[in-house]
């Protein structure tokens, strides 16, 4: 039971940050105008490829060995 649950999330893994990255991306486009006004173009694509990257390349494989542990 527990194999095929396991199976289940990291087949899915890709959907699941997909809509993370997503969510991210629309929270950043309601952010308040100010936030835009006082922070330049590059630190905010610097900030969101970043963020990105952390999940890509951080917190994804930490999931899979996580659950691949279980």
């Amino acid at each position: 039971m527990i194999v095929i649950a396991v199976h289940i999330v990291v087949e899915h893994s890709a959907e699941l940050f997909e809509k993370l990255h997503e969510k991210m991306i629309k929270k950043m486009l309601v952010a308040p105008m100010f936030y835009f006004e006082s922070t330049s173009s590059s630190k905010l694509i610097n900030k969101l490829s970043g963020d990105l990257k952390k999940v890509d390349n951080e917190i994804i494989p930490k999931f899979r060995n996580t659950v691949s542990a279980i």
